[in-house]
């Protein structure tokens, strides 16, 4: 049964595995985010060497690039997007998880019983007092 300086920690440990959890999803959205990057940046220019080469004398055949590229580059960027959205999913189930485990824990029947002697000076009814009080109405 744990005391409220043990549910602060277990908060605590919680929101920093939160941090750590979304920082890490970071990172590795943005490494995906740069390596579709420079594959899209390697296949246009491939594109671009390769259109430069077909080309006649006429010079409105040096720019054409295909579509292929930017489409590519689109679908690899909603694939890191959907990843990113996964892992911050996981991250804040995972912490919502670990608040519901101390809110739902037992706490210490001491501290049971101290906020049963003190609840009543804050407004608070003890266990006991509305059951006495029902019984004694008329």
């Amino acid at each position: 049964m744990p005391y409220p300086v043990d549910q602060l920690a277990a908060l605590a440990k919680a929101n920093v595995g939160l941090m750590l959890k979304l920082a890490e999803v970071a990172r590795k959205g943005g490494e995906e985010s740069l390596e579709v990057g420079n594959r899209a940046a390697g296949r246009f220019s491939e594109e671009a060497r390769a259109s430069i080469a077909r080309a006649t004398d006429k010079p409105s055949d040096a720019g054409a690039v295909s579509t292929a590229g930017p489409r590519a580059l689109f679908e690899d960027m909603a694939t890191v997007r959907e990843h990113m959205i996964a892992g911050t999913r996981s991250a804040f189930q995972e912490w919502q998880q670990a608040w519901q485990d101390v809110a739902s824990a037992p706490t210490a029947p001491a501290l049971d019983a101290f906020a049963a002697m003190v609840g009543p000076w804050f407004g608070q009814k003890s266990p006991g007092d509305g059951e006495k009080q029902g019984g004694s109405r008329p």
